[in-house]
């Protein structure tokens, strides 16, 4: 069961349930309660040939489903001029296993787009052509190149020729993106098991990455604001042996005029 609907006016959730059934409770720890409701959108239906396609218009972004004679179906986002945002790759469609429960997808990847996000991760800020793990993982001393790392994150920015999006998959598995290494026109990610949960930011009108942001944050939560000393400098290292040696620092920070306001011993 393929279900798409709209989450804000420039945002669109799609989720593809194992077994052909979603469950009675759609819950997720990503997700801040109560989870939005979204404008309901028009939907219109056309067959071309074999193809049956369905398409949810929104405010600032539509979807367009694409069914196939073997029920397989291909999703495309779409902007609120009609461009594509992201799409499925035809060739690899959405899709569950039915004997492991494994989920995956693969998407289409212009060669002109840029890749960030996925949170810390030791590898170039532009993330294409890299795969990578989604699992917490205590590294101490990692290299450059050393996945996974201490951050689960899976939510990325595309940007092409000024436009962005974004995309969060919502999965608790040990999920993996390989982003256009395997094959330079895709991305490709899954798990071994859950939803195939995904969101897709369009980023408004203007397609602006900084919108993409608010609408994450808006949908996964937003720090609240932190006091402001810890805005300022913070000392830190592995240990601090015996208490004296930190009230020593402490006090030496003090009398060479060195701005400070925290110690704190790493473990």
């Amino acid at each position: 069961v393929l279900d798409v609907r709209l989450v804000y006016a420039d945002t669109v959730r799609v989720r593809l349930a194992p077994a052909n059934r979603f469950e009675r409770l759609d819950r997720s720890y990503a997700v801040v309660a109560p989870r939005p409701a979204g404008p309901a959108g028009a939907v219109s239906e056309r067959v071309e040939g074999d193809l049956r396609i369905i398409t949810l218009t929104g405010p600032e972004c539509s979807a367009r489903v694409t069914v196939r004679p073997d029920t397989s179906a291909v999703v495309a986002i779409l902007d609120a001029a009609g461009h594509v945002v992201v799409e499925d790759d035809p060739a690899a469609p959405p899709r569950v296993d039915a004997a492991t429960g494994a989920v995956d997808v693969t998407k289409l990847h212009p060669r002109d787009q840029f890749i960030y996000g996925f949170g810390e991760k030791a590898l170039p800020l532009d993330r294409t052509s890299v795969e990578m793990v989604h699992w917490n993982s205590d590294t101490p001393g990692y290299k450059t190149g050393t996945d996974p790392i201490y951050q689960t994150t899976p939510f990325y920015i595309g940007l092409r020729r000024g436009k962005a999006y974004g995309l969060f998959f919502d999965n608790t598995y040990r999920s993996y993106f390989n982003v256009a290494k395997r094959h330079p026109e895709r991305i490709s990610f899954g798990a071994p098991g859950g939803w195939l949960d995904q969101y897709v930011f369009c980023g408004g009108a203007a397609r602006d990455p900084r919108q993409v942001i608010r609408r994450y944050t808006e949908l996964t939560g937003r720090s609240e604001l932190p006091p402001l000393w810890a805005l300022g400098y913070q000392q830190c290292r592995w240990g601090y042996y015996p208490e004296k040696r930190v009230r020593e620092i402490a006090a030496k920070f003090r009398e060479t005029g060195i701005p400070c306001d925290a110690i704190y011993l790493d473990i």
